[in-house]
């Protein structure tokens, strides 16, 4: 199958003037895709906002606000102005296929679409813990419709995958991980330290969850693990990139044990920014509780950085021995003892190495053809009822 196709993308989440850097790693899979095929992305958002048709960089994207909360009335609602919409797209744009990002609420309404005009259908999946979409009976029902309506499944890890059989999924899977902008990040050498300047480390995440959910991203572990390492060493610093609500806990634990010296919190970053300043850290920690796989980790491998990760599900399945280090989770002594251990042995990492590794596995490039295999896939097996 070397002709292009018409891949229409359907999204639940998608970056807005309101909200950029929700979905962000769909965009970059519409980017890395229309390497090989035609791509147009219709996006419902659950949020308000704008209505907006506009080309970016090359793919053509519609985004249209249907609020709605729950699985009753509003889901209903979404659902009959996305046939809509799809309805107008379809004089000018008629896909050959479907592709559906985040099963709820898209998925549902990818469901409609494909069987009305006999559309396959693959799903890409990145929710973590996919359990939290099944928050009551019907929405369980709804979802597993989805999922079954779908002719392959692609959770971005085997991690993820066991998740969704868990609740339902019965595949066929073919696991497709997340991407990287290798023209955006990309290596360099260890940055230069004067004798005496800190080693610095770098956390990324966002930190758009409520306040009362308990810490997933186990920042406060790291904090406490740092805690516990200046009482033997003062030659590091720790940057924290990212926002939400949880930022004031954290910088209030950070004030607690002391930390204000060695903890910076730096806010939201856009993403270019976010690959310059990785240019300039020694390392980056991801001390979370469960990761589906971990974007931030891709951004740093490709700009030849090592990690620091805990066992939190999808790093397992990135991390070598060559490229980064695992540790327990949620445990303050792990964390401790593997930041100490990178502090001494990042120079050893070669910069150039990691950053080939990334680029063999999460290129546009590399995750393209994987979703070219997928498509000639599904569009070989006919509907599944």
């Amino acid at each position: 199958m070397s002709e292009r196709l018409n891949v229409l993308f359907l999204p639940s989440w998608y970056p807005s003037d309101e909200l950029p850097v929700n979905g962000i790693f769909v965009r970059e899979y519409a980017r890395a895709v229309s390497l090989k095929h035609n791509v147009a992305v219709l996006y419902l958002a659950t949020q308000a906002g704008p209505y907006r048709d506009y080309d970016d960089e090359g793919i053509r994207t519609i985004k249209h606000a249907v609020p709605f909360s729950g699985a009753g009335i509003g889901l209903a609602r979404y659902i009959r102005q996305g046939l809509r919409d799809f309805a107008q797209l379809h004089r000018s744009f008629r896909p050959d296929l479907i592709h559906v990002h985040m099963v709820y609420p898209a998925g549902l309404l990818a469901m409609a679409i494909a069987l009305r005009y006999r559309i396959p259908l693959v799903l890409s999946e990145q929710m973590n813990p996919f359990a939290g979409y099944m928050s009551n009976m019907l929405k369980r029902v709804l979802v597993r419709r989805a999922m079954a309506a779908a002719q392959v499944i692609c959770p971005i890890s085997l991690f993820l995958q066991r998740q969704m059989e868990q609740q339902g999924a019965k595949g066929p899977f073919v696991i497709v991980p997340n991407v990287v902008n290798t023209r955006l990040f990309t290596a360099c050498p260890p940055a230069p330290r004067a004798a005496g300047e800190p080693k610095r480390i770098v956390l990324i995440a966002l930190l758009d969850y409520p306040a009362d959910v308990p810490d997933i991203k186990g920042i406060n572990y790291l904090l406490r693990g740092l805690a516990q390492l200046s009482n033997h060493r003062d030659d590091f610093t720790l940057d924290i990139i990212g926002d939400g609500p949880k930022r004031a806990e954290y910088e209030a634990t950070a004030a607690e044990l002391q930390l204000n010296d060695k903890v910076r919190f730096l806010g939201m970053k856009a993403k270019v920014e976010v690959a310059r300043l990785l240019h300039d850290y020694d390392f980056l920690v991801m001390p979370s509780l469960s990761e589906s796989m971990g974007v931030v980790v891709i951004e740093a491998l490709a700009s030849g950085k090592p990690v620091v990760s805990t066992r939190c599900g999808g790093p397992e399945e990135v991390l070598t021995e060559q490229v980064g280090l695992l540790v327990d989770k949620a445990s303050v002594k792990a964390l401790c003892g593997g930041v100490a251990w990178m502090l001494d042995h990042y120079r050893d990492y070669d910069p150039q190495a990691i950053a080939a590794y990334a680029r063999s596995r999460y290129t546009y490039e590399a995750v393209a053809a994987q979703f070219d295999a997928v498509y000639r896939q599904a569009l070989g097996t006919g509907k599944r009822q």
